[in-house]
């Protein structure tokens, strides 16, 4: 079943997992959620290491449990990013 508590755990996994200092720590995931808040457009930018494989489980099981997606509305990212300390799916 779909839950604001999956959404919440996939934020909750990017945030922890997003800081950086340069765009070669950084790695796009690709996704289908930009309405959700913090997620960006078509991608997920995230920090290299531990935080991949819980975010892409939880994607998984957001996938399996056929939750909504978005149609988003914007062009896909190419690359991440580091902005600002923070890894970024590029053209977000």
């Amino acid at each position: 079943m779909c839950s604001s508590w999956l959404l919440g755990q996939i934020q909750a996994v990017v945030a922890e997992n997003a800081t950086c200092t340069t765009d070669a720590q950084c790695v796009k995931i690709d996704t289908n959620l930009c309405a959700v808040p913090g997620l960006g457009c078509y991608a997920i930018g995230i920090a290299q290491g531990e935080g991949i494989l819980p975010l892409t489980g939880l994607l998984q099981q957001y996938t399996q449990l056929n939750c909504p997606t978005s149609d988003c509305d914007c062009a896909p990212p190419t690359g991440a990013t580091c902005t600002a300390g923070e890894c970024t799916a590029s053209g977000q």
